[in-house]
């Protein structure tokens, strides 16, 4: 009895689920069943027997740290117990290696679920179950670390032995290299989405420093120096202490011109990004004027977009930075070379082999689930095995004498073929295919891999353009000078400008948006190439805000911008992608009219006046009333647009209509609230329109509207209202 009895308690054991409990109530009373569960998996996690340590962490890898996990769908759904975690991260440290390596995998599945849900809306919710969250995993840096620190040790003490490792040696490198790809990967996760784990990795930057440098130094595994490439460009983000660090102890270390010279792989093309990436970050931080700010800018020069103009940074630094051997003379940069990267002819054979993929995938799975019914359906009747084993073997007989006597009856087949027809089927009939399908799962993830090599270095690429753009977008408190044909000082800049490097911006997103076109919404391709517009809008918004762009190319981009949303607009149907992309065109526009109002035509007036009543998102409305509002205030010195008080009546007619229209967005009636100040602001614009279209008073409804809700307002909508009600005040006492 008592072997029966504890028989049946491991059985109920096995049945429990691995990891589960909430990590906030797993002391609570209502969670007993999970407490014992989370207690089960941590005495797994902390067995003597590294097997069982290995096959607990393989379980929890497949189960409760799958990314397609989604805790807010579910309000019962239970979380991974905070014990379950501590005992995982504990096992990062673990003396074998495997455990080691699969711990730190699973702190990575962890991370980007807190990442996902981060992003969600759902999150706003969860916000105290989050801080808890990102307290307890903050540690984790310090333990990340360590465990590299460990890893390059080991790396580098196999390394310096012989010229050919033995294969003993290579098999521990390989050991110790998984385990760096991992922790590195956890690592940078850490650093993106937690505050607190960043700060206490600046209360140890030098290590920080060291350990990543010597990495990318040693390794010759692009995905592991990937990693740890990535670690510090995110760390290096407005980070001026870690800068400093930088700056003064490995910025004439020989990682720069290791990996920026040479790339043999797409991931080491993600490295060299990174790095350039992290360049940028430094020249933003390290003061205008320090030698090391020259230095920066010329590895810029040399690297980021190749200027031929660029001074020898070996006369600076002490290690040799010059262009790539394949790439003489007049060479094009990395920033440069991956914008170029991606064309409609290149993405649509892609998509081609991604349905093809998806149709066998479907395909196989439609069989697979036929079979489990007639396996089912074998099962219900319950038909003895012998049976069946008679059954099957007098079809395969029939089949047999079949193929024999119509293969016999042909005259002309020898019988030796015959008997190899007839033994090829036979094997075939047991199973033995000589030709496998293809597997379209698989099939899926190479086609996605790579479109991933492709799209991803180009998303980068625009990320760190726009970074590099804001290092001279001036500040609030900075004077700014409207005027795009001020020659800039700085060389970086100047060689941006000569290189047109806004005009091919302009240009490649007029590309990616034509892809968007071509290709469906049902493919992975798309959300990706949406997510490549936004990102190109915003580096192309940046270009012009810091006076980047050419005096010659705003008429060029303003003109290939205002076809392309005439062209989206006339087409029939409409969709989300397109709508964010006429967003981004329109709010590219309205930069770059008030930098430049002389681009704006008659034609443009025309058709943003026609394009508020089609009835359009209010990002892109508050767009177009902005180019509206700049192009009609600067109308005097514009010789493009000739303004009559006719045109002007229409607009401010439209603009009154919009005020007084219950179901206009907030945002919109602000943007016309600034427009009309801008217009009837100057007493002689026009006043007889502004009185006869009784403008005063659907301004002043639409203040006290505002006013009477209990909206909390952001401090740049409480400026145009406060400016709004000012407007008015001199007004009545005209």
């Amino acid at each position: 009895m008592g072997k029966q009895g504890r028989r049946k308690q491991r059985q109920r054991r096995k049945q429990q689920p691995l990891a589960t409990g909430d990590a906030v109530n797993y002391n609570s009373s209502n969670s007993t069943s999970s407490g014992s569960s989370s207690s089960s998996a941590v005495h797994k996690l902390r067995h003597a027997d590294p097997k069982i340590r290995h096959a607990a962490l393989i379980a929890l890898q497949a189960t409760a740290f799958q990314p397609s996990s989604k805790p807010h769908s579910n309000p019962h759904h239970q979380r991974v117990a905070l014990p379950v975690l501590q005992a995982v991260r504990e096992q990062v440290l673990d003396s074998d290696l495997e455990c080691s390596a699969v711990a730190a995998e699973c702190l990575v599945l962890y991370l980007q679920q807190q990442q996902q849900e981060q992003n969600s809306e759902e999150s706003k919710a969860h916000s105290k179950h989050a801080q808890q969250r990102e307290e307890a995993t903050a540690s984790w840096s310090t333990v990340l670390l360590g465990r590299l620190d460990q890893c390059y040790n080991q790396i580098k003490e196999a390394q310096q032995g012989t010229a050919e490792p033995s294969t003993s040696v290579k098999k521990r490198i390989k050991a110790w290299l998984a385990v760096t790809t991992s922790c590195a990967h956890a690592l940078c996760l850490l650093i993106e989405t937690n505050g607190s784990a960043l700060e206490q990795i600046l209360l140890q930057r030098q290590k920080f420093c060291q350990i990543l440098f010597g990495l990318l130094e040693l390794l010759d595994d692009a995905t592991a120096a990937l990693y740890a490439a990535r670690c510090m460009h995110s760390a290096l983000d407005e980070n001026r202490e870690l800068a400093d660090t930088v700056v003064l102890a490995y910025l004439n270390s020989n990682v720069w011109k290791r990996w920026l010279e040479n790339a043999t792989s797409d991931k080491a093309i993600m490295v060299q990004l990174h790095l350039v990436g992290s360049i940028v970050n430094l020249y933003q931080l390290v003061e205008h004027g320090r030698s090391e700010h020259q230095l920066l800018e010329d590895i810029l020069l040399t690297y980021g977009i190749a200027s031929s103009t660029s001074t020898n940074t070996a006369a600076v630094m002490s290690v040799a930075v010059s262009p790539t051997p394949s790439i003489p003379s007049t060479p094009e940069g990395l920033l440069t070379r991956t914008m170029k990267s991606i064309d409609l002819e290149y993405v649509t054979s892609l998509e081609v082999d991604f349905r093809s993929a998806r149709e066998l995938y479907e395909s196989q799975q439609h069989d697979a689930q036929l079979e489990e019914e007639i396996i089912q359906k074998v099962n219900d009747r319950k038909e003895p095995a012998r049976e069946i084993a008679r059954r099957q073997k007098k079809l395969h007989d029939e089949e047999e004498q079949a193929k024999r006597k119509r293969l016999e009856e042909q005259a002309d087949i020898d019988m030796e073929d015959v008997e190899e027809e007839i033994m090829e089927s036979q094997t075939t009939s047991r199973g033995k295919f000589t030709k496998h399908e293809k597997d379209g799962e698989q099939a899926m993830d190479e086609v996605l891999s790579v479109w991933n090599d492709r799209i991803q270095p180009l998303q980068l690429s625009l990320e760190i353009m726009a970074n590099l753009f804001t290092c001279w977008i001036p500040r609030d408190d900075e004077m700014v000078d409207e005027s795009p044909m001020t020659e800039s000082k700085n060389r970086l800049q100047q060689e941006l400008q000569r290189q047109q490097k806004g005009l091919e911006l302009a240009r490649l997103v007029q590309q990616l948006i034509q892809i968007n076109e071509h290709i469906n919404n049902d493919t992975p391709m798309s959300p990706d190439i949406d997510e490549t517009i936004t990102k190109a809008c915003a580096c192309m918004t940046n270009c012009v805000l810091s006076n980047s762009l050419g005096e010659p190319d705003y008429a060029s981009v303003w003109v290939l911008f205002s076809d392309m949303v005439r062209r989206l607009c006339s087409t029939s149907s409409s969709n989300n992608a397109q709508e964010a992309s006429i967003e981004g065109l329109l709010g590219n526009m309205a930069v770059l009219v008030q930098r430049q109002p002389q681009v704006v035509r008659n034609e443009d007036l025309e058709f943003l006046h026609s394009f508020l009543s089609v009835g359009c998102g209010p990002e892109s409305m508050k767009s177009a009333i902005s180019v509206l509002s700049v192009a009609i205030a600067q109308a005097t010195s514009s010789t493009m647009i000739s303004l009559t008080e006719t045109a002007v009546g229409k607009l401010t007619q439209t603009f009154v209509e919009l005020l007084s229209n219950i179901q206009t967005h907030p945002s919109t009636v602000l943007e016309v609230l600034n427009a009309f100040m801008d217009w009837y602001g100057q007493d002689d614009f026009f006043p007889q329109t502004f009185d006869n279209l009784k403008v005063l008073e659907a301004m002043e409804r639409s203040l006290n509207k505002f006013q009477s809700t209990a909206t909390t307002f952001t401090p740049e909508e409480e400026e145009i209202l406060y400016n709004t009600e000012q407007f008015l005040e001199y007004k009545r006492t005209q």
